[in-house]
């Protein structure tokens, strides 16, 4: 498969009109259109970790037989895990939009520097992105209401301390070179052998983002900004575990998961200092041994004035979710088999009517043969 660039230039080079795109000017010559074949194109690619990377297009104009040649430089390649990260937008914005203030956390350089050892803050809002523009992917997101970009700055010694923050808020996360680094998580007997794809979206980010938003969404209960001041004034402005640092993280009592089952209702929302909510991690607060009976006894006193009650042990719940875990998959596999198939006998039919033609084109060109030879 042509990387994004060499398919535009290979698309550019084979217009219908007969005329070559304006950069290349020995290709700038009157004639029929350049049909582009199996037999008279070659696509070079220099090795991935060249800085340099670029397509090499050599192809035979049908009525002198001139061959002509273009080079295309493409954009820089993006690091590996700079795509691990591009993979894992998706569930920072889930958790945002479930957490507001992780938004602010986000946009906060001192937190960022924190916890990933980035040099800039994760989120840039597209308003402050102007004297730093090379320092954020183009990618724009809206959240919240703004809209905001991401920072590009990754190095592999980031391979950690981004990991850390995908476990602190709930998602499934890959170590460099993890043998489980394939399209949907883990590799599958009925998946095409060589489907494997480094730093692509896993299926388990999408099941657990699935767990999360049911779990986010159950009863009519509704809240706002408000409440969860309110909550932070029950426990007068501190942390709900240890009592004495200021409140930097919305944890959740009972982490939402399948396993836990917790909720994102009022009475689950945690007030955290950021120490204690890295060291909690995805425990239950019941299961916290280090916690003191003095803030065990005022959380469970918070939750009861909320009228929370954990939906942990649940069985017919654990059931259902488990169940909607496994559709998630099967879903995800069920279209991928169709789209293959469908995309195979694309294939089959047009390798039989290359066949027959020799002049045809191939790949992305199939069907835009509209010039008749001469």
């Amino acid at each position: 498969m042509l990387a994004a660039p060499h398919r535009q230039l290979l698309a550019e080079l084979s217009r219908p009109d007969g005329r070559a795109a304006a950069s290349f000017p020995s290709l700038n010559e009157p004639g029929p259109s350049l049909w582009l074949s199996r037999l008279s194109s070659q696509i070079i690619h220099a090795p991935p970790r060249q800085p340099k990377l670029h397509a090499i297009v050599r192809r035979r104009h049908p009525r002198d037989g001139k061959t002509y040649e273009a080079s295309l430089m493409p954009d820089r390649v993006e690091p590996p895990i700079g795509r691990y990260v591009k993979s894992h937008i998706g569930n920072i914005i889930s958790y945002c939009e479930i957490n507001p203030d992780e938004i602010g956390r986000l946009l906060d350089k001192d937190f960022t520097k924190k916890t990933f050892r980035l040099p800039y803050a994760f989120f840039c809002s597209i308003e402050d992105a102007a004297g730093v523009t090379q320092r954020y992917w183009r990618d724009q997101y809206n959240i919240g209401g703004r809209r905001l970009r991401v920072c590009s700055q990754w190095l592999d010694k980031h391979w950690k301390t981004f990991n850390d923050y995908l476990a602190s808020i709930g998602v499934q996360v890959e170590e460099p070179g993890s043998a489980n680094q394939t399209p949907l998580g883990r590799f599958r007997a009925n998946q095409r052998p060589n489907n494997r794809r480094f730093g692509s979206v896993a299926i388990g980010d999408a099941q657990n983002v699935f767990i999360r938003f049911i779990l986010s969404n159950l009863g009519e209960e509704s809240f706002a900004g408000r409440d969860w001041e309110l909550a932070k004034d029950f426990f007068t402005g501190r942390c709900a575990y240890c009592g004495e640092e200021p409140v930097s993280h919305m944890d959740h009592g009972f982490p939402i998961n399948k396993t836990s089952l917790g909720e994102h209702r009022l009475g689950n929302l945690i007030p955290s200092c950021a120490a204690c909510n890295s060291r909690k991690h995805d425990s239950n607060v019941s299961d916290l041994t280090w916690l003191s009976q003095e803030r065990r006894s005022k959380i469970e006193t918070y939750m009861e004035s909320r009228g929370y009650v954990p939906l942990e042990g649940n069985q017919i719940v654990q059931a259902l979710l488990d169940q909607a875990h496994k559709d998630v998959a099967a879903l995800a596999e069920r279209y991928v088999a169709i789209l293959n198939t469908v995309l195979d006998a694309v294939q089959a039919k047009h390798n039989d009517h290359s066949s027959a033609d020799p002049t045809t084109l191939c790949g992305p060109f199939a069907g835009s043969q509209n010039a008749s030879a001469p």
